[in-house]
C-alpha cells in the first residue's frame, strides 16, 4: 500500500470520529431539558471543542499530505516515460538573478563553432600551485559554468541558420505544413521583427555540431507603447532536437535557456504556440505527439487551448441538400449572394466602417487589387456581409481570410451558405485544395458541410514565469 493510500484511510478514520462525535453531542442535546447548550458541552466530561479542532487540523494536514504524494507520484511517472533517473524530492533554492552573459567571441567564418569557444569542463577551478616563491598568489579566475556531457547551449546565431534549416527539414517533414522549408521562407521567419534572438538557443555539440534549437518570439511592437496591460510574453515558435541525441536532457537546457531570458526581460508567461498573427514555424504541439506534450508538462507547462488545422479538395465538391435549401429559404427572406466586382469599392468601405473593422484602408486597397477574392451578402440592396478567400499558394492551395457579418445579421445561416461560395471562388482561381485553422467546436460542426477534414490538431501551452506585480522595476517595464 503506497503513503498516500494510508493517508487517505486516515482521513476517513478522522471523518468518521468527528461524525461520532458530532452525532453523540447532537443526542445529548436532544435528552437534555436544560437549554444551556455550552454547559452541556463543557460541563458534559468530554471537551468536544478541542477534540473536534485536533480532528479538523490532523485532517488538514492528512489533506496536504496527500496532496504532495499524488504530486510525487505523477513526477516519478513523467520522468519514467522521458527515460530519466528517479530523484527524491528536496527543496528547491529559489533561483538568483544571473548576470548579463559576456559578449561574444567573433563568430567562426563556418557554421561549425571551434572546440575553443566551449567553456571550460571542469568548475571551481584554483590558481595554479607552481608559481615561483616569494610571488603573490594570484587570485583564482572566476568560476566558469560546467559545460554539459554533450556540449553546450548558446544564445542564437545567425550562422546555424542554414545547418538549422536542414536539421528541420530532415526531421519536421512529419508535422503538417512544417517541413521543407526553403531558404528565403526560413530567412524571412529569423528576420521577422518578432523574432526573439536573445531567448532563442543553440544546443552545439563538443565537435561543433548542431543538436537542437529552440526559436523564440516576442511582443516588440506593444512593448514601449504605453499598452502596459499587456502581458507581453514570450513564445516558443519551435522547438527540435536531433532524434540521435533526444534523452541527454538537450530539450530541457533549451527550454531553461528560454524562460531564464524571458525572466530576464520581465515576461511574466510563456506561451508554445497559439499566438494569432505570430510567424509561428509550428502551431504548438502536435496533439498525436504524446512524447511532446508529456515533456513539456514535465516542465510545468499546461494545455490553454487547440486549433484545428483542417484541409478540403475543391474538385468534384457538390454542396450538402441542406445548405442549398438554406439559400433559398434566405432568398426569400431579402438575402442574397452575389460574387464582388470591382466597382464595389464605396460599398465594401461602408460595410467596413459599418463595422468598425481594424485596418480599414488596408483592406480596401486589398478588395481594390484582388476583387476575385470576395463573395457579398446583401439584404434589400445593402451589403451586410463578406467572404474572404486567401490567394493561391505555390502548391496550388487557398484558404478562408476571413467570414464577417454585421451583428444584426448573425446567426441565421449565412456563413454556411458562404461555404458553397467559397467553393465557387477557388474554382474560379483553379485551386486544387484549401485550408483553415479554426477552433475544434468549428471544425465538428461548421465546416465538415464544405468539405473541410481535420489533418492535426494542435496545443497551445502556457506557463507562469515568475514575477511580481508589485516590483516597481517589473511594473515599468509596461508603462
Amino acid at each position: 500500500m503506497r503513503l498516500y493510500h494510508v493517508l487517505i484511510v486516515s482521513l476517513l478514520a478522522i471523518a468518521l470520529s468527528a461524525g461520532a462525535m458530532i452525532a453523540d453531542l447532537l443526542q445529548r442535546l436532544r435528552n437534555s431539558n436544560d437549554s444551556n447548550t455550552a454547559e452541556i458541552v463543557y460541563g458534559s466530561g468530554v471537551p468536544y471543542v478541542v477534540i473536534l479542532v485536533v480532528i479538523a487540523s490532523a485532517a488538514l494536514i492528512a489533506v496536504l499530505l496527500i496532496r504532495n504524494a499524488v504530486r510525487e507520484e505523477r513526477a516519478q511517472a513523467i520522468r519514467k516515460l522521458l527515460g530519466e533517473p528517479h530523484k527524491p524530492a528536496a527543496a528547491v533554492p529559489t533561483p538568483t538573478p544571473t548576470a548579463p552573459p559576456a559578449p561574444p567571441a567573433p563568430a567562426p567564418t563556418t557554421a561549425t563553432a571551434s572546440s575553443g569557444d566551449a567553456p571550460a569542463a571542469a568548475s571551481g577551478a584554483t590558481a595554479s600551485a607552481s608559481a615561483e616563491p616569494g610571488a603573490k598568489p594570484e587570485p583564482a579566475p572566476p568560476t566558469a559554468p560546467a559545460k554539459e556531457p554533450w556540449g553546450r547551449v548558446q544564445s542564437w546565431s545567425p550562422d546555424f541558420a542554414e545547418p538549422l534549416r536542414k536539421l528541420w527539414n530532415e526531421h519536421a517533414a512529419g508535422l503538417y505544413q512544417a517541413a521543407p522549408r526553403e531558404a528565403p521562407e526560413f530567412q524571412k521567419f529569423l528576420s521577422a521583427p518578432e523574432f526573439d534572438a536573445t531567448a532563442s538557443a543553440l544546443a552545439i555539440a563538443n565537435d561543433g555540431q548542431l543538436l537542437g534549437a529552440l526559436l523564440a518570439l516576442r511582443f516588440p511592437a506593444f512593448e514601449d507603447d504605453g499598452f502596459w496591460w499587456l502581458e507581453a510574453p514570450g513564445a516558443i515558435a519551435g522547438l527540435l532536437v536531433d532524434p540521435a541525441a533526444r534523452r541527454k536532457g538537450i530539450g530541457s537546457a533549451l527550454v531553461k535557456h528560454f524562460e531564464s531570458a524571458a525572466a530576464r526581460g520581465k515576461r511574466p508567461r510563456a506561451f508554445v504556440g497559439g499566438l494569432e498573427n505570430f510567424p509561428h514555424l509550428v502551431a504548438g504541439v502536435p496533439e498525436s505527439d504524446a512524447a511532446a506534450r508529456i515533456f513539456f508538462a514535465s516542465h510545468g507547462y499546461r494545455e490553454v487551448r487547440r486549433t484545428c488545422h483542417m484541409e478540403a479538395r475543391c474538385e468534384g465538391y457538390t454542396p450538402p441538400e441542406e445548405l442549398i435549401e438554406r439559400e433559398a429559404a434566405l432568398k426569400i427572406k431579402g438575402y442574397t449572394f452575389t460574387a464582388a466586382l470591382a466597382g464595389d469599392a464605396e460599398q465594401f468601405k461602408a460595410l467596413i466602417e459599418a463595422g468598425s473593422l481594424d485596418k480599414p484602408q488596408r483592406r480596401l486597397e486589398k478588395f481594390i487589387t484582388e476583387p476575385n477574392r470576395y463573395y457579398w451578402v446583401r439584404k434589400d440592396e445593402r451589403l451586410v456581409g463578406f467572404l474572404q478567400v486567401s490567394t493561391k499558394d505555390a502548391k496550388g492551395l487557398s484558404g478562408i481570410t476571413q467570414i464577417f457579418f454585421l451583428r444584426e445579421h448573425r446567426g441565421v445561416g449565412l456563413g454556411s451558405v458562404l461555404l458553397i461560395k467559397a467553393h465557387e471562388l477557388w474554382r474560379g482561381m483553379e485551386a486544387q485544395g484549401a485550408w483553415i485553422w479554426t477552433y475544434p467546436e468549428a471544425a465538428e460542426r461548421f465546416y465538415p458541410r464544405a468539405g473541410f477534414k481535420v489533418v492535426q490538431e494542435w496545443l497551445c501551452l502556457s506557463k507562469d514565469l515568475p514575477h511580481d506585480w508589485t516590483d516597481k522595476g517589473f511594473v515599468d517595464r509596461f508603462r
